[in-house]
């Protein structure tokens, strides 16, 4: 196989399809993985080693500080000079009402019981 400037890349061979019992394609796929993982271990070695983290602080270290700008103006609270406080009414909580609707049952069936019994 020849890539498009003539030079041989690699060689190219038909896929043959096995069995799922036989031998031949557990031992093709194998061989395959590691074709694979030499070729990985080949670009890993070529490749250059690079500190991520002292280029990002170099590149910071680059940058021009940072000059904050002028006011405009001035904004001030005081809590104390509010018109008006709203407080929001807090919801019952889901266990705290089943409670109460519980204890709504058991009172109504206590007062039918009363009222049966005498």
């Amino acid at each position: 196989m020849l890539d498009r400037h003539g030079e041989r890349v690699g060689i190219a061979s038909p896929d043959i399809e096995f069995h799922p019992l036989d031998k031949r394609g557990a031992k093709t796929s194998a061989q395959r993985a590691k074709v694979h993982r030499q070729a990985v271990r080949k670009l890993d070695r070529s490749a250059p080693d690079i500190d991520v983290a002292a280029r990002l602080i170099a590149r910071g270290e680059a940058q021009p500080d940072t000059i904050p700008n002028e006011p405009v103006g001035v904004v001030s609270y005081d809590p104390a000079k509010r018109p008006a406080r709203i407080l929001m009414p807090k919801r019952p909580l889901p266990a705290d009402e089943c409670r109460r609707e519980q204890d709504e049952r058991i009172a109504t069936q206590l007062d039918l019981a009363k009222r049966i019994l005498g």
